[in-house]
């Protein structure tokens, strides 16, 4: 059956000469049934909720029967509790609201018939929950407490649990250590930013100490969604130098490597050109087919650009450890120049051009 449950008053009506602070306070309202009717001299049971800022932090239940009048007197405080303790309603945590539940019939089958704010909260339940307060004073002018705080948040979860901005001037420590507010360690110029020292890991637990960017766990790294220097590598140290530099306009995707000194290695689309080249004084070009091993060594070009293949210090323009095969073919190529050569695949001699004719070599 639905029921209607007419809020007259809220009133305190407790002997405010008491030494401790009241735990209860007078509610009064008028039942009436579904046709409007007053529901006199009828026991009911009522369910009473006090919510603050929307969650119930308390709730009891009472059987009482009305008078005459349709009327109903509770201790809201005194019945039988269901949730939570009323000396620890937290009446100052925001806006409290009641919420009552009723049952016609005396019975458990509550209906709610309504909320209603509270619009003015005794003063003494304010000071009750002072005095239970979990926070300790410490001589001369400290004070801590060991639960967590929420300042505009019912139910913090952290130490400190903020909704809303903080306006600090002061300093912020980590273990001790002075945390930088209002500045970074971060350079910007625009839509840019720098780190001038110190080494920045990205996607690791900790930093890596011989390596100034780590990137860990990725697949993929790109510099720039615009595919334009997709990925820029520096190293400097006691003066040697090491960039990796990824190119990524759409006419000219390049690699260009800067190794040691004046040592690179270009790969353009434009030319399709690979440049591998070396400024330095004594610097060769090396190219082995294992590991870096004296015996793996095949081919090198010197400074002077003589070739050794099989030779690490060539002396000649051309200078090979081992045999030389000129696979034989069965005619003169055309358009010769004077010194070149070729094997006879059907004189079996071999031939040089000396700048008019063929000649055999014997």
């Amino acid at each position: 059956m639905k029921h209607v449950v007419v809020l007259i008053q809220l009133l305190l009506v407790l002997t405010f000469g008491y030494a401790q602070v009241p735990q209860a306070f007078k509610y009064q309202a008028i039942a009436r049934g579904v046709s409007g009717g007053l529901l006199v001299n009828k026991p009911i049971s009522v369910m009473l909720s006090i919510k603050v800022n929307g969650i119930k932090e308390y709730v009891e239940k009472q059987y009482v029967t009305t008078n005459q009048f349709g009327t109903l007197n509770l201790d809201i405080g005194k019945g039988i509790a269901v949730h939570g303790l009323f000396s620890s309603i937290n009446w100052g945590g925001g806006e409290c609201y009641i919420e009552v539940a009723v049952d016609e019939t005396g019975g458990e089958n509550f209906v709610t018939v309504g909320s209603s704010q509270l619009l003015s909260v005794p003063y003494a339940f304010y000071s009750g929950n002072a005095s239970n307060s979990s926070w300790i004073s410490q001589a001369p002018s400290t004070i801590y407490t060991v639960s967590n705080v929420g300042i505009g948040v019912q139910l913090p979860s952290q130490a400190l649990d903020v909704k809303g901005n903080i306006n600090l001037t002061g300093d912020i420590y980590k273990n001790g250590v002075l945390f930088p507010v209002g500045q970074s360690i971060w350079n910007s110029s625009g839509d840019h930013i720098w780190y001038k020292k110190g080494r920045v890991s990205i996607g690791a637990d900790n930093y890596w100490s011989s390596s100034f960017l780590l990137v860990a766990n990725a697949e993929d790294f790109i510099a720039d969604v615009n595919n334009v220097n997709i990925a820029s590598f520096k190293r400097e140290s006691l003066g040697s130098v090491a960039v990796l530099d990824i190119y990524g306009y759409p006419n000219d995707a390049r690699l260009s490597a800067f190794l040691r000194e004046s040592i690179v290695l270009h790969v353009s689309q434009d030319t399709k050109d690979l440049v591998l080249s070396t400024e330095s004084e004594t610097g060769r070009i090396r190219f082995f087919t294992d590991k870096l091993l004296a015996e793996n060594e095949r081919m090198t070009i010197a400074k002077s650009g003589q070739v050794g293949i099989g030779v690490v210090m060539p002396q000649r323009t051309l200078h090979v450890k081992d045999v030389i095969r000129l696979e034989p073919i069965p005619a003169a190529p055309s358009n010769p120049s004077e010194g070149d050569m070729y094997m006879n695949s059907q004189t079996h001699k071999l031939m040089v051009f000396d700048g008019t004719v063929w000649q055999a070599c014997w």
